[in-house]
């Protein structure tokens, strides 16, 4: 990915060179193909270019064309309908992404955005009318943040750029930690980050920064419509076949090789054999694929790499195996680390080594696709409201039996759980909101937090509802598309592969393919109740039958449990900064871990979670007490 920095003085002041350059300075990670500046006295843009794809090589942005100066950082997937409606007078078709925007702009004014699909972020400055655009793409992968310092907008790629901003404040932004240290995840309206003052442009949002103010809008909306009706089973598989191979299709655009995170489960499985037949019919639209598995040691539910073995034999290709950095909860730097992703993040395994990019850079490759939200969008359970709701008792029945095979739960917590489901939408919001408070007092949840840090989160809580028609199912999967956390994730991950030369991509992330599943009954995307049957029967004589017929996922509980207690033994020093912050009760916390220490195996991960959460946070918050940041790659 590329970078975009940007200054406008408002106020007519000449942009201080200096300043913009110290802006720049902070995110040189992701200029990996030379630095392009433009400005006018009161603004400045500075593109860290980062080749991608064909029609951008010896690109040198900031496209300056019909007017308007342009930053685009990201990926058209729809040139050709671009093409056709723009016509050859504003076009060539070898034209890069950027002069497509250039010429859309021209075209359709401030509507131009909702004309672009892809993921990418934009920076516009319209030098007629003397106002400045910033946009993202519907579903947020590309992050775009701004600030507003007197009379300045400052703009970039990333936080700490504008943090380098000498009168920019370096205070956490208390709200936005405190919902996501307490899991308050709904869908972000706000436009937070986790540093004060500095906002994110939203997913689908267009801003416009002009001398008479500033004017905010969303562009492009997940929509709730009618179910698709379609005559039988194997058409709805066709349909998701068709926007699912699209999907990976479009991301596989690029000059270079593309590498496939490979888990040898059912969702990245599903994309490297996609990409692989794609290239048995020699429509291939990169020189090569590649797939990388990163290989931790065999867990209590086997080997996944006899699964990556499977492909191998099908495909007849070898794919490459790397090791983690480390074994432990953090692997590498973690105080550059976290200042690198922005965020308190810790969950799971943290390996600031990025294995991964390691293996993309050995064999030339600039894009990795992930599997990433292929369970959140797959494995939905919110459609059995919905057959509540109809009163499709004996469907139900058979669905929740199928799910207790596949081990995602007992058949009767699961019919519990959609009448609580079913119940929770006939009663109004604000008495679940009380309840949720009752609850968590009478469990003592998470009260090594402050009383200052559950009101800033239940207030967060309040204005995350999400406000969304449709079935359940339609509800549950824009619960997972809008949910504040994945938003975040799509953003600290930008930043985590930016700062090691590579960019992940997300086929099941793919707005097309997230509207088609919302308009199928989830009772055919989980056809007799089996996880993920579209998927399946899409990919039968593409995937291994081995892989297309899994009922279990890898798991590494153990692992990340045995990985957590290690560091509170070896590693961990105290969260002064936490309670110092006012985040953090300093006796609760302390008298809580060392009653948790021993009881880091019990149920399941939770513990080991909750124990990572404030690990996070106390190191996050020493990472943003340093000034320069050193980028993690090679």
């Amino acid at each position: 990915m590329s970078g975009i920095v940007g200054i406008w003085n408002m106020d007519g002041r000449r942009v201080d060179p200096e300043l913009l350059d110290r802006l720049a300075e902070e995110q040189r990670h992701r200029n990996a193909d030379g630095e392009g500046l433009w400005r006018d006295d009161s603004i400045a843009f500075k593109f860290q270019n980062r080749w991608i794809t064909r029609e951008s090589l010896g690109e040198i942005q900031p496209l300056v064309r019909y007017g308007s100066v342009v930053m685009f950082d990201g990926r058209l997937d729809n040139r050709e309908e671009l093409f056709n409606a723009l016509g050859e007078q504003d076009l060539a078709g070898g034209d890069s992404d950027a002069g497509f925007v250039a010429a859309a702009y021209r075209r359709y004014g401030e509507e131009f955005a909702a004309k672009l699909e892809g993921d990418f972020a934009i920076a516009l400055y319209d030098l007629t009318q003397q106002k400045l655009i910033l946009a993202r793409d519907g579903i947020g992968v590309r992050p775009l943040y701004y600030a507003q310092i007197g009379h300045s907008v400052l703009f970039a790629s990333e936080c700490k750029s504008i943090l380098a901003h000498p009168e920019c404040s370096r205070a956490p932004n208390r709200d936005m930690v405190s919902a996501y240290c307490l899991a308050c995840f709904g869908q972000e309206r706000e436009g937070w980050t986790f540093y004060e003052g500095i906002s994110t442009v939203l997913p689908g949002q267009i801003l416009v920064f002009a001398p008479e103010g500033i004017r905010k809008r969303i562009y492009w909306e997940l929509e709730a419509g009618e179910f698709l009706k379609l005559g039988n089973y194997d058409e709805y598989v066709e349909a998701f076949r068709e926007a699912f191979t699209r999907a990976v299709m479009v991301r596989l655009r690029s000059a270079f090789p593309v590498v496939v995170s490979v888990s040898g489960g059912l969702d990245s499985s599903s994309i490297l054999c996609s990409a692989e037949t794609i290239r048995r019919r020699r429509r291939l639209p990169c020189p090569d694929v590649r797939g990388a598995h990163l290989r931790v040691e065999e867990t209590v539910l086997g080997d996944e790499d006899e699964y990556v073995r499977s492909i191998e034999g099908m495909y007849e290709i070898s794919v490459d195996r790397v090791s983690p950095s480390g074994s432990g909860l953090i692997s590498g730097p973690a105080l550059e680390g976290l200042r690198c992703i922005e965020a308190p993040y810790l969950r799971g395994f943290t390996d600031f080594g990025h294995p991964l990019a390691c293996s993309a850079r050995s064999v030339g490759a600039r894009v990795v696709l992930s599997g990433f939200f292929g369970d959140q969008l797959l494995s939905n359970r919110s459609y059995l409201v919905d057959l509540v709701r109809r009163a499709r008792f004996r469907t139900l029945w058979q669905h929740v039996g199928t799910l207790e095979e596949y081990e995602l739960g007992s058949k009767f917590d699961l019919l519990e759980q959609a009448l609580h489901e079913t119940l929770r939408g006939a009663l109004p919001l604000s008495f679940w909101r009380l309840l949720r408070r009752l609850r968590a007092q009478l469990r003592r949840d998470r009260s090594w937090f402050t009383s200052e840090s559950w009101r800033r989160a239940r207030q967060a809580e309040a204005i995350q509802e999400f406000a969304y028609a449709g079935s359940a199912h339609q509800r549950g999967l824009y619960a997972m598309a809008r949910a504040m956390y994945y938003a975040a994730a799509l953003e600290w991950t930008n930043k985590y592969d930016a700062s090691h030369d590579i960019e992940t991509c997300y086929p099941f992330y793919d707005r097309r393919l997230i509207a088609l599943v919302m308009s199928i009954p989830g009772e055919i995307v989980s056809h007799h109740g089996v996880p993920k049957a579209l998927l399946r029967r899409a990919m039968q004589g593409v995937l291994p039958t081995a892989i297309e017929e899994r009922s279990s996922k890898g798991d590494v509980t153990y692992e990340f449990n045995e990985g957590v207690g290690q560091y509170l033994d070896d590693e961990w020093g105290g969260a002064e900064l936490s309670v110092r912050h006012g985040f953090l009760d300093e006796k609760r916390t302390r008298d809580w871990l060392a009653s948790v220490r021993s009881r880091v195996h019990e149920d399941g991960c939770e513990n080991s979670w909750l124990i990572a959460d404030v690990v996070g946070l106390e190191l996050w918050l020493q990472s943003i007490q340093g000034r320069h940041f050193q980028p993690l790659g090679g």
